[in-house]
């Protein structure tokens, strides 16, 4: 499963993939709508900023071919839109895990210094 913004509309949910990339004008229109700079985006998504979350679900539908008025947005029930991120079990994190059950301790059970 790809990052995604869902939107839960009375007739059913919609999915669209979440952009990774943005083009000028679209970061113009987040800007706009926002008053969110670039650098921002993330942490206003992190913290859930609606506005930025409308913005960036306006664009994925639109990327898909649908196109969907910010009002059209704003009238849906607070929660209607949600983005799935995907988890990112990056195999360093992963082997780290798993080498971690297979290191000796750094501290002997009985306290005092690891053997060399």
């Amino acid at each position: 499963m790809a990052n995604e913004i869902v939107i839960e509309w009375p007739e059913g949910p919609k999915r669209y993939p979440m952009p990774e990339r943005y083009t000028y004008r679209e970061m113009g229109r987040i800007k706009t709508l926002t008053g969110i700079r670039a650098g921002e985006i993330e942490d206003a998504l992190l913290a859930w900023d609606t506005d930025v979350v409308l913005a960036i679900a306006q664009i994925a539908a639109e990327r898909a071919g649908d196109s969907i008025p910010v009002d059209a947005l704003e009238e849906l029930e607070f929660g209607a839109i949600r983005v799935e991120m995907e988890e990112d079990p990056t195999p360093a994190a992963s082997e780290a895990a798993e080498d971690a059950g297979d290191a000796p301790p750094t501290t002997p059970e009985s306290g005092g210094t690891p053997d060399s």
